[in-house]
């Protein structure tokens, strides 16, 4: 029989999905130490009102219970708990079971008890923390012994013993199952996620997984800042390079841009080419002065990081500097998914749009340019040289550019293949 196979072959996959998956579960991990918390205290509560001597063992036994899952309440909050998270919640269900089993057996605790909370832990394990599949099967079987223990202890009969396994058996395999299923399920929506996130930008992302698709969806007339970027003479350099150092170069290019793009909250909505189109203020609401701000920003990270990608492009074959040429614009544009129910695909459309192309083109290579309207916006933070007017189609009067000339934004290390 063929053992079921969850892992990913990729390893840089797999620890990418475990990151992501120690940081989903842990909502559950410490709703399930609160639901331990508050069913141990209900237990020390009915403990006290039931029990009828040695009352101080099973209260100190109570105590440090009670301790020690607040001690653990507190850990899920520390930066070095993730890295842990499996292992510690697994080896916490296997010491409360082994605690009531204690308390059965040394404090009177009723047996019964030990007999629910067994099968409880294993299918938390499971299904509230998410421990996984081998976790799961070994943290259970290491509780049955604390039954077992606890069983001969109170010299249970014959047909006790036959029922309490019985029932195990049944907790046993749930558990497992359960951990199989979850764990295939996890590893599926993180190839979806990842999947979309790989074809559309994270903002529309984050609104396909919440469910708000409502807000990408219908096109509205947004007033929104375009930021255009072209790579001047790419079309004669890709004639003079190999195709794998083509790939390489226009690959990292492309993810240093939209890396960018995105740290300062825009939206890469475009590729062409060598060319690229984000959108600032949509789909997440942003004020027009503060859309401005922050794709001039991105355009000052973007022209920072080319001289340190060509240093990259030099050894695998580029002959010379590449330069990057960037145009921004703020105006009114239909933004939403366009496209058919088969394929679409988020974006802007409108003159402003063919504004901010066509301001860019009129850039000089390595600077930045802005229209009179994104230039209104932050003149009195922003300083800025007027250089000039274009010419474009559809408006009937000539377009002012101005050039930032303030302090450069702080540059991030752009993404780069080994």
């Amino acid at each position: 029989m063929r053992r079921p196979k969850l892992l990913f072959d990729d390893a840089a996959l797999e620890d990418a999905f475990l990151a992501a998956d120690r940081q989903a579960v842990l909502p559950s991990v410490r709703a399930g130490t609160t639901a331990g918390l508050v069913l141990t205290l209900a237990f020390t509560a009915i403990h006290a009102l039931v029990a009828e001597h040695r009352l101080f063992q099973a209260e100190l036994i109570h105590a440090v219970q009670e301790v020690a899952t607040i001690g653990l309440l507190w850990c899920t909050f520390r930066p070095w708990w993730l890295p842990y998270q499996r292992n510690v919640m697994t080896v916490a269900m296997v010491a409360t079971v082994w605690t009531w089993s204690v308390m059965s057996v040394v404090a009177d605790f009723p047996s019964l008890y030990i007999t629910l909370a067994t099968p409880m832990a294993m299918v938390w394990l499971a299904a509230l923390l998410r421990v996984g599949i081998l976790r799961t099967a070994l943290g259970a079987a290491l509780m049955v012994p604390a039954l077992v223990w606890t069983l001969a202890a109170k010299d249970a009969s014959a047909e006790t013993w036959v029922l309490n396994f019985a029932y195990l058996a049944n907790f046993y395999s749930l558990a497992v199952l359960t951990a199989y299923l979850l764990e295939k399920g996890a590893r599926q929506t993180f190839l979806q996620r990842r999947l979309i996130r790989r074809f559309t930008p994270p903002s529309v992302a984050d609104a396909i997984e919440s469910g708000n698709e409502a807000t990408i969806d219908s096109p509205q007339r947004r007033r929104v800042t375009v930021l255009f970027s072209d790579v001047v003479g790419f079309t004669a350099t890709a004639d003079s390079l190999d195709a794998e150092s083509l790939a390489q170069i226009v690959q990292e290019y492309l993810s240093t841009m939209a890396t960018i793009v995105e740290r300062h909250g825009g939206t890469l909505n475009e590729f062409a080419g060598d060319g690229v189109m984000a959108l600032f203020g949509a789909p997440l609401s942003q004020a027009p002065e503060d859309q401005v701000a922050a794709a001039i920003a991105a355009a000052t990270e973007i022209q920072a990081s080319m001289p340190v990608l060509n240093e990259h492009w030099f050894k695998i074959g580029l002959d010379h500097e590449l330069r990057t040429r960037v145009g921004i614009n703020t105006g009114v544009l239909s933004v939403g998914t366009f496209g058919s129910d088969g394929r679409a695909t988020y974006t802007g459309i409108g003159l402003q749009t063919n504004i901010a192309a066509r301001i860019q083109a009129e850039c000089e290579p390595g600077s930045i340019l802005l229209s009179h309207s994104s230039w209104h916006l932050v003149k009195d933070n922003v300083s800025c040289e007027e250089r000039g007017e274009a010419e474009v189609k559809g408006v009937h009067f000539p377009i002012k550019l101005y050039a930032p000339v303030g302090p450069s934004a702080v540059v991030a290390e752009p993404h780069l293949t080994a």
